[in-house]
């Protein structure tokens, strides 16, 4: 059973890394301030960076996730569940990818421990409803400012280039651009990284019978072991997500994703020290919508409300799943 809770783990955070932190360098890519691969190498040496050296700093996201729900006191057959919960993760991150709609591996594995859990206790209780609240804290801190944020600066942008000529400054926005997908894509590796941290240490208590432990001394071979894998999956590059958020949701502008990019940096960062989890992937969409909102070509509503409506079935979708997986896989 241990061999396959590690399979199944680090086959959700290399998803997590094929995925989500091409949001960090959507805009990059976008207005071809940097090539593809050149990018996603970039991002891949952030992410890894960010992993170690924040959560060196302190581990409070990886505890929120390591305590958001109670599987019970028979701990094998609480690991058996938390598998049923990584694997409702894969399922749904698959089919997402298929229908070409990015989400967060972070609101899929949540719920898919909660279902999990309420079916390994058949009971509300197993839900702790202390982390939750932080979940949702974090959720809207990273998404709505990021909107208004992104839209404020955008405008300030514009302004200030009114009287300019735009070709003479493109150069700081190339720059600022890179800056912003270095940082955010450090801030989703220090983010996600603990996040699956939390859930390997709570499956490795589990394998060893010892119930519940805290976490907040996460092993260097644990850390070096989930931030090496991220990097791996981010090599490997989310398509899918540059091209919804990056240009099929507005026209690509060099000035509103250097807007976006300082939003979803500003947000990411808060909520990161913090200790909040967040999303990076919801963070830059919201910080494009937010500036494609000043622009006269717009936003496409058709591709946004694609995202928010997957966004949004995310939560049940992998709550059912993951609960029908444990309830087959515990009491069958």
């Amino acid at each position: 059973m241990v061999f396959v809770f590690t399979l199944l783990i680090l086959s959700v955070i290399l998803l997590s890394g094929w995925s989500d932190a091409a949001g960090a360098v959507t805009g990059c890519i976008s207005v071809r301030s940097l090539e593809p691969e050149k990018a996603m190498r970039m991002a891949a040496v952030c992410t890894w960076v960010g992993s170690v050296a924040i959560t060196l700093f302190g581990a409070r996201i990886a505890y929120t996730f390591y305590s958001i729900a109670d599987f019970g006191s028979d701990s094998h057959t609480a690991l058996i569940s938390l598998c049923a919960a990584l694997f409702s993760v894969i399922v749904w991150s698959f089919f997402t990818r298929y229908i070409g709609i990015p989400i967060s591996e972070t609101h899929a594995l949540l719920s898919g421990m909660s279902g999990a859990a309420i079916a390994s206790k058949m009971s509300l209780s197993a839900l702790n409803l202390g982390e939750w609240k932080r979940i949702f804290l974090g959720f809207l801190l990273s998404t709505l400012p990021a909107l208004f944020l992104s839209f404020g600066f955008n405008r300030i942008l514009h302004v200030l280039l009114s009287r300019k000529n735009r070709r003479s400054v493109m150069s700081y926005f190339v720059r600022s651009q890179r800056a912003s997908a270095a940082w955010n894509a450090a801030l989703h590796g220090a983010q996600d990284c603990q996040k699956f941290m939390g859930v390997y240490m709570l499956g490795m208590a589990l394998c060893q019978g010892k119930g519940v432990l805290t976490p907040t001394d996460i092993p260097l071979s644990v850390l070096f072991l989930c931030a090496s894998v991220m990097a791996m999956g981010t090599l490997l590059g989310g398509t899918h997500v540059i091209k919804k958020i990056g240009r099929d949701m507005t026209e690509p502008d060099a000035p509103s994703y250097s807007a976006a990019g300082a939003a979803s940096s500003v947000v990411m960062t808060l909520c990161t020290f913090c200790g909040l989890p967040a999303s990076i992937t919801h963070a830059r969409a919201c910080g494009v919508i937010g500036s494609a909102m000043g622009k006269k070509s717009g936003v496409d509503l058709r591709v946004v409300g694609e995202l928010f409506f997957v966004w949004l079935l995310t939560f049940p979708i992998c709550a059912l799943l993951s609960f029908l997986f444990s309830f087959v896989m515990t009491h069958v």
